[in-house]
């Protein structure tokens, strides 16, 4: 499922990752050889494996990261979901189950999305001396 979320940046998507269990370890089994394949091709090309490289090796490379994760279920923990991609993302987190999670929870937690300082690893100070496009990321 995507959709487009209102009020967000252009090109934000809302989209439902979920999956069984299983799907999940064969999912993650294949990134990490894909991962280790692309850094093996690196060092063999002679080209430095940085954070940039790796991420062009995810399987979910094509994309963006998330701006806003939401778990649901009441749970408080992100389960090795995403862990790369979410590193930046804000993460709002719902008591309700997926099939309860209805428009008016999605809507709560984008105004909790919308209420943030989103600051990527910076403190408040350096991101007013950043560029306005950054300071509203």
């Amino acid at each position: 499922m995507a959709a487009a979320l209102p009020g967000a940046d252009v090109g934000a998507t809302l989209r439902n990752l979920a999956g069984s269990g299983a799907e999940r370890l064969v999912e993650l089994m294949e990134l990490r050889v894909a991962v280790e394949v692309q850094a093996a091709g690196l060092a063999a090309r002679g080209e430095a494996i940085t954070p940039e490289s790796l991420d062009r090796a995810m399987a979910l490379s094509h994309v963006r990261d998330p701006d806003l994760l939401i778990r649901t279920g009441g749970e408080m923990r992100l389960s090795n979901f995403l862990l790369w991609q979410a590193a930046y993302s804000e993460l709002v987190f719902s008591d309700k189950l997926w099939p309860d999670f209805d428009e008016a929870a999605l809507d709560s937690a984008i105004a909790a999305y919308h209420a943030r300082e989103r600051r990527f690893g910076l403190i408040s100070e350096q991101l007013a001396s950043e560029s306005p496009v950054l300071a509203r990321a």
